[in-house]
């Protein structure tokens, strides 16, 4: 599960069942619009900040994706 949270008041404004396992590890874009995940469900996901969907995902058999990180307009994953 994923939630999002606005810091000046700290009202929920998302949550979302993001992967079948737990969520290993996310990160924001610089610009705020876009959202990395990834999951023990061997998956890696984008998602639109502003509408909350999953704009694509990323599977693989048999490893597990266990870091992600967004920099200067590049999405990277690491596998373990």
């Amino acid at each position: 599960m994923i939630t999002i949270w606005r810091i000046k008041d700290w009202v929920c404004v998302s949550f979302k069942p993001a992967h079948k396992g737990s969520v290993t590890d996310l990160d924001v874009n610089p610009s705020g619009k876009v959202m990395i995940s990834c999951g023990r469900d061997n998956n890696v996901r984008l998602w639109d900040m502003t509408s909350s969907k999953e704009l694509y995902s990323r599977s693989t058999k048999g490893r597990s994706y266990d870091r992600v990180r967004s920099c200067g307009g590049v999405l990277a994953a690491k596998a373990s």
